[in-house]
């Protein structure tokens, strides 16, 4: 089931770029198929065992890091000013300030729940590690996983805006 996931949301990835102009990247459309063929397979026993998902996890974030940090290394450019990183550190904190604000006091979550939600709000994968490592949600994973689509799609659609109006 993890390589028709992968099939089937790299298929997605490639459709909606042809399709819509737009793209959710490889990773969105692999999560978003594995979702649905998760759902739809019910609670079989097929899952993967806490090691192997645990395996999975970090082999896909290395290779993330690799593939981030490789092409952001070659793109580096040597006028790099401070200014960037307090426009990201600002950009970082008002949604995750937002975020504790709606999780802890409209939505009354629980705090760990919270945190999950906010890592998938960011879009965090390590943040999501890490959270699986110090404390492990039995619904963690499920409120990542649609903050994370929800985050996608808002990003996607917003800078597909922006870009349209530069």
């Amino acid at each position: 089931l993890i390589s028709v996931s992968i099939v089937i949301g790299s298929i997605i990835n490639i459709s909606s770029s042809m399709c819509f102009n737009v793209s959710m990247g490889s990773t969105g459309c692999i999560l978003i198929s594995s979702l649905v063929i998760g759902y739809l397979t019910g609670k079989k026993e097929i899952a993967l065992s806490e090691q192997n998902t645990k395996n999975y996890r970090i082999l896909g974030i290395s290779l993330f890091f690799v593939g981030r940090g490789f092409l952001a290394g070659l793109n580096l450019n040597t006028e790099l000013s401070l200014v960037y990183i307090v426009y990201g550190v600002l950009l970082s904190l008002a949604p995750v300030g937002l975020g504790i604000v709606l999780c802890k006091y409209v939505f009354k979550y629980k705090i760990v729940n919270s945190a999950y939600i906010l890592a998938g709000g960011m879009t965090s994968t390590p943040a999501l590690n890490v959270l699986l490592e110090k404390e492990h949600s039995p619904k963690g994973s499920q409120y990542y996983s649609m903050a994370y689509i929800g985050a996608l799609l808002t990003i996607i659609i917003l800078s597909n805006n922006i870009a349209q109006n530069l």
